[in-house]
């Protein structure tokens, strides 16, 4: 893979990305996406015409910019797993909306998938399905209204045990490996947040746990990336 994600321009992305998992075929790179001019030059450089045309719809400057850091990554990311030039990936998306990437015309030999929230984003890349999400801990958000929207009777049960902070860390945690399981699947919301629970013990604190969506024998391997002032979350399939 010599020559690939190499250069000037590599290295000042290099700056914003932090190894963050690293296991079993999967590996989550954190990306800082505060305002670099530098960084955000060299990630333009890698991007194509569509990228581009992409990036030029965002009106407000924080989306646009956390759509080329986080693009400009991936593509230098991708490049080194497949040991191809950045600009040649192209990306397309699947039935329900999860985006792929395209090297000389086949789909690539890994999957990937991004979430960014205020000041940071993650990107997964895997052999297989996998998911990620994260989410702001600051975020002002409705806990009890969204809880009743998203959540099991259960876990809303394990939510009203706790108080202050530690309810709103459990929402978000309960949250993102939610919305990590659902990414990886790769079926959006036809698979709707409130018909799974995750498993009881990551309520309860755990790092790993398995996991199979009712009525699925797929199992997935759910692992909690909270860390800071972000909650996180990974999914990916099991083989």
């Amino acid at each position: 893979m010599a020559g690939y994600g190499a250069g000037v321009g590599a290295e000042a992305i290099d700056r914003i990305l932090s190894a963050v998992h690293v296991g079993a075929g999967v590996c989550v790179h954190g990306v800082d996406l505060r305002p670099d001019a530098a960084v955000e030059a060299a990630c333009r450089a890698l991007l194509d015409a569509e990228d581009l045309a992409r990036a030029t719809r965002f009106t407000v400057a924080e989306p646009r910019r956390q759509f080329v850091l986080t693009r400009g990554a991936l593509r230098l990311l991708l490049a080194r797993r497949l040991g191809c030039p950045g600009q040649a990936l192209r990306f397309a998306a699947g039935p329900h909306g999860k985006p792929f990437a395209i090297l000389a015309g086949a789909p690539a030999r890994v999957e990937f998938n991004v979430s960014h929230t205020a000041g940071r984003g993650l990107i997964a890349i895997a052999h297989g399905a996998v998911g990620v999400d994260i989410e702001c801990l600051g975020r002002e958000t409705d806990l009890e209204l969204v809880a009743k929207g998203v959540l099991t009777r259960a876990e809303q049960a394990a939510l009203q045990r706790r108080a202050g902070p530690e309810r709103s860390l459990l929402f978000f945690r309960l949250w993102t490996q939610k919305e990590a399981l659902i990414k990886a699947q790769g079926t959006g919301f036809a698979c709707p947040p409130r018909g799974f629970a995750v498993p009881a013990s990551l309520r309860e604190g755990a790092r790993s746990a398995a996991f199979s969506f009712p009525g699925e024998s797929a199992r997935w391997m759910v692992t909690d990336l909270t860390a800071g002032a972000y909650a996180a979350a990974l999914a990916y399939a099991l083989r």
